[in-house]
């Protein structure tokens, strides 16, 4: 069975969520919802990593994977 890790988030994973789910093609015709602003996501991410003391995100990688980029 894969090994499931987590870790903060990175600009690398911003960019992934920009190109999977900020055009029709990326995301499909039954999963998009529109263009929303992506610069909230990097001003959060450069804030705290979204590690906050009221909410927060971590990435989730199976099987020892990390595609981030930076």
């Amino acid at each position: 069975m894969p090994e499931l890790t987590f870790r903060k988030l990175s600009s690398g994973d911003i960019d992934l969520i920009e190109e999977n789910f900020q055009s029709l093609e990326g995301a499909g015709e039954s999963q998009w919802f529109g263009f929303w602003d992506t610069q909230k996501l990097r001003t959060r991410l450069s804030h705290d990593q979204f590690i906050g003391g009221n909410d927060g995100a971590l990435a989730i990688c199976l099987g020892g994977a990390d595609h981030r980029q930076s």
